[in-house]
């Protein structure tokens, strides 16, 4: 009967812990972009293409990616703590994961701060300043 209790404690303990599991490894996910980014984003990139303005990089994606060979280590530049926390604790599966993780997550970080700088920062003006000589150029 004792037997019986202790193997059922366990049982319970061991379900909820894997179920514990679960919910980390389903909140591990990249940084994603909402729909109103992306399409911002398109129209955006050619404009500053042609007008030959750079794209912001707060985060290099190859350096996130080669730091999460260790566990973690990329997320944790990424400033992706709970990521962290969860390659670490899966480590060394996590790197199959982790690597392409943290490299599209620095790609859309640096696509958010380029939306951001050019949107509501100084790139605006630098923008609006391009544009608006291109178009004293197509009046002339």
């Amino acid at each position: 009967m004792y037997k019986d209790c202790v193997e059922n404690k366990f049982g319970d303990n061991m379900k909820k812990f894997i179920l514990f599991l679960c919910i980390l490894v389903l909140l591990n996910a990249c940084v994603t972009l909402r729909t109103s980014e992306k399409y911002e984003y398109r129209e955006l990139k050619p404009r500053l293409m042609e007008a030959g303005l750079q794209e912001k990089t707060i985060k290099n994606a190859t350096l996130a990616a080669l730091l999460n060979i260790l566990p973690g280590v990329g997320n944790y530049y990424l400033g992706q703590y709970l990521n962290g926390i969860t390659n670490t604790i899966f480590w060394p599966t996590s790197i199959l994961w982790g690597i392409p993780e943290a490299a599209i997550s620095a790609n859309t970080i640096n696509v958010q701060a380029t939306l951001n700088y050019y949107k509501y920062g100084g790139g605006k003006y630098k923008l609006a300043e391009f544009e608006a000589r291109k178009m004293q150029k197509e009046q002339k």
